[in-house]
């Protein structure tokens, strides 16, 4: 009679992939969610792969008996050329502000991919640039589209690479295009495969990624898990073993000048003349007392910290943020428990180019 093999014995770590974030307490981003493409489904259920969501990523299983041996045998070969696709969703409109990333998006979605030539650290791939987040951003098109160049040139001057580096043919051509100069340009490449696309000209590149039909162009961004790509450290394994790699996505948290709005109810906001504002038991350097105007008419004190302060998530209601008012020359006794300035009120200042998180609080 035969054992029952258990789950922990017979499935191993294909593949983890992680998303951290400094601007929560536990170091990881809950936000994203990954949902497999249809053709990756068909890919994993070839393979013997599970997938499997984590609360700060997903975890990909292998069948340790029969996946190495599937991915060896000349019958699946041509499978490996492939890649598994996983699209991400935003689950938090807030994201954007409490991450250096850019507020607008627009048609552009975040790319990533396990190609990697660099060495990792702590043995963690990590698949977004470290110095901008945002060079991972690429446009988002059906495999039909059009694109514009700066200078007018022919359309079959521009040249189109996929991910590999591989060259892409335009089947959209007309003798017409070939003749005429434009800065407007018709691309087909719908007999390619889904995946991210350069396109170049003597007036610069731009990056596409272009998606079936049928796939919801409300992404926040793609992953591309290519399982055989050459000259990539980042392998998921080799001709005896699994190779397990583990990727991350690496979010820093946006640093905002902090501006509050005094106003008025039990204290003559106008003799005013100086502030502390401590937090975590550290003083934290604010401007002079300004009077300013509101909206609707009132008046408010203003304040701004000197220096920009790093996001974090709220652990308390006041998190520590204690506020002293010094009235007619003298420091008041009474401290004032206030709250951090909202993300969810960020404000770019276009005069000075500072972006300000701003709290009102009635003194």
């Amino acid at each position: 009679m035969m054992m029952p093999v258990s789950i922990e014995t017979r499935w191993g770590k294909f593949l983890t992939l992680k998303c951290y974030h400094d601007f929560y307490k536990e170091g990881y981003c809950p936000d994203l969610q990954f949902v497999a493409s249809e053709d990756t489904n068909l890919i994993m259920k070839n393979f013997r792969i599970l997938f499997r969501k984590q609360d700060d990523g997903f975890l990909l299983l292998y069948d340790k008996f029969q996946t190495h041996k599937l991915m060896n045998s000349s019958v699946l070969s041509k499978i490996l050329d492939k890649k598994l696709i996983f699209y991400i969703y935003n689950d938090n409109k807030l994201l954007n502000h409490i991450s250096n990333i850019d507020f607008e998006k627009g048609e552009s979605i975040y790319y990533f991919n396990n190609i990697c030539n660099s060495i990792p650290k702590d043995e963690i791939f990590q698949l977004n640039n470290e110095k901008d987040f945002n060079a991972n951003k690429v446009n988002l098109k059906r495999k039909i589209f059009s694109i514009n160049t700066e200078k007018p040139i022919l359309s079959k001057e521009l040249m189109i690479y996929n991910s590999l580096g591989e060259s892409i043919t335009n089947r959209s051509l007309t003798a017409a295009e070939d003749k005429a100069k434009t800065t407007n340009h018709h691309i087909d490449i719908q007999y390619t495969d889904e995946g991210l696309y350069e396109i170049k000209s003597e007036s610069g590149s731009q990056r596409i990624y272009c998606i079936n039909n049928g796939t919801d162009l409300k992404i926040w961004g793609v992953i591309e898990i290519y399982l055989n790509a050459n000259n990539n450290k980042a392998k998921l394994f080799d001709s005896k073993n699994m190779l397990s790699p583990i990727l991350k996505i690496q979010f820093e948290s946006r640093f905002t000048y902090w501006k509050y709005l005094l106003i008025g109810r039990f204290t003559d906001i106008q003799n005013i003349s100086e502030v502390k504002i401590t937090y975590k038991s550290s003083e934290i350097e604010f401007s002079k007392p300004l009077m300013t105007e509101l909206m609707t008419g009132g008046k408010a004190i203003m304040i701004e910290s000197l220096e920009p302060i790093k996001s974090s998530e709220l652990l308390f209601t006041n998190d520590s943020l204690s506020l002293k008012l010094k009235v007619d020359h003298k420091w008041i006794s009474k401290t004032i428990a206030i709250p951090k300035p909202s993300i969810d009120m960020i404000k770019p200042n276009r005069d000075n180019g500072k972006l300000y998180s701003l709290a009102y609080i009635y003194v």
